[in-house]
């Protein structure tokens, strides 16, 4: 085991790396509106406003690292025990999907939610070090217009979750956008919301969904236990409202596509 100062130098240098890499490719996109920072052991990187930013500002674009079939095919062969390593899953990426070495480095920064799961993985041999199956898992992306194929984005996985997020993104093919939606000051930190389930359900049952669904414990302002009764039913009381207000727009876009014969069905 090298000393105890080396392994400090060695985590800075990777999180230099991983923080140089991002910069360079959101200067490109939106004139570096933000910037990832590492929070700490727990909560690991995350994006921060490098000025302040209007409601509705274009803060990143960004295309998929891995998408579709890459992603599917990756999983089966987890799934199989043809990728027992991460050394084997690194020559997948390599070989199979074209990733350069530099790449494939900062697809190994991102953070592994499964990771502590995976000495008790029968297809795994790896004692406990990142997978790509894991990374996947934990920060992908999928929506109804691309029949719910998965995609990674190595820059938007920065963005941590929040039940009341300051970010919401939209999804162009396989391109994603992410907008502010309300004024943000500079320092503050960026989230998005990780499900659509977030703006809907009272804190239990959020909170029931994300450690069941994305394996972790939301600690989200919204989610903070310490609030006191009055705010948090109140904030329920808005998100119950809110379902309902969704549910009432979906029967009326549908009774009006039905009505204007624009609703194609399918034989």
């Amino acid at each position: 085991m090298p000393p105890q100062n080396q392994q400090v130098d060695a985590a800075d240098d990777d999180r230099n790396k991983v923080l140089n890499g991002v910069e360079e490719i959101t200067q490109t996109a939106t004139k570096q509106l933000f910037e990832v920072k590492w929070f700490s052991d727990w909560e690991g990187y995350g994006c921060v406003a490098s000025q302040d930013i209007t409601r509705y500002t274009l803060i990143h674009i960004e295309e998929p690292f891995i998408k579709g079939d890459q992603i599917s095919n990756a999983l089966r062969l987890h799934k199989s025990g043809q990728l027992k390593t991460q050394i084997d899953d690194t020559e997948y990426l390599r070989h199979t999907c074209g990733k350069s070495d530099d790449e494939i480095d900062r697809l190994w920064q991102l953070h592994d939610q499964y990771q502590h799961k995976y000495n008790h993985d029968v297809h795994d041999s790896s004692s406990g070090t990142k997978r790509l199956w894991g990374i996947i898992s934990s920060n992908s992306f999928e929506n109804h217009e691309m029949n719910f194929q998965k995609r990674l984005y190595l820059t938007t996985s920065r963005f941590n979750h929040s039940c009341s997020p300051n970010v919401a993104y939209e999804m162009i093919g396989w391109t994603i956008r992410l907008y502010a939606i309300r004024n943000i000051e500079a320092g503050d930190t960026l989230c998005i919301s990780y499900s659509d389930v977030m703006y809907h359900f009272p804190l239990v049952e959020r909170k029931k969904y994300l450690l069941g669904a994305l394996n972790f414990d939301c600690a989200c302002n919204a989610c903070d236990m310490s609030i006191d009764e009055e705010t948090r039913m109140k904030s329920d009381d808005n998100r119950k409202r809110l379902k309902k207000i969704a549910i009432e727009l979906k029967h009326r876009v549908n009774a009006t596509l039905y009505s204007s014969g624009e609703h194609n069905v399918t034989q």
